[in-house]
């Protein structure tokens, strides 16, 4: 099986998404603002999607709140870390909610993409 060279996207159309969703959001995980964040923090924090890629990603979380099924990008059921169902003894909302994000596509496409790519090498 050969895996084929990502082809790159124009920056123009990309906006910055918090990769942790805005609906499990609490009080406490609100910034007052995103001026000073080091380098190292946008990008632990943020990803670049375009604006329907974005508003997809919107809907999927507020599903997954919703149902506690976590979603699926391109159809593909992998999870990087955990399955397709909510760990129910992580909390809905706040910053401890965001382990539950964490394994889930959507929280980070790019290293979902890597972490998948591994896999299929090992299968291979």
């Amino acid at each position: 099986m050969m895996f084929m060279k990502r082809k790159r996207r124009n920056k123009e159309g990309l906006l910055p998404d918090h990769k942790f969703p805005e609906i499990r959001w609490d009080d406490e995980t609100r910034r007052g603002s995103l001026e000073g964040l080091s380098d190292t923090e946008i990008k632990n924090d943020f990803q670049l999607l375009t604006n329907q890629r974005n508003q997809q990603k919107r809907e999927i979380c507020r599903n997954c709140y919703q149902t506690g099924k976590r979603g699926m990008i391109y159809g593909i059921p992998y999870f990087y870390r955990g399955d397709a169902t909510w760990d129910k003894d992580i909390p809905q909302r706040g910053k401890e909610a965001e382990k539950g994000c964490i394994g889930c596509a959507w929280y980070d496409i790019e290293y979902w993409r890597q972490e998948l790519i591994k896999r299929l090498k090992l299968l291979l």
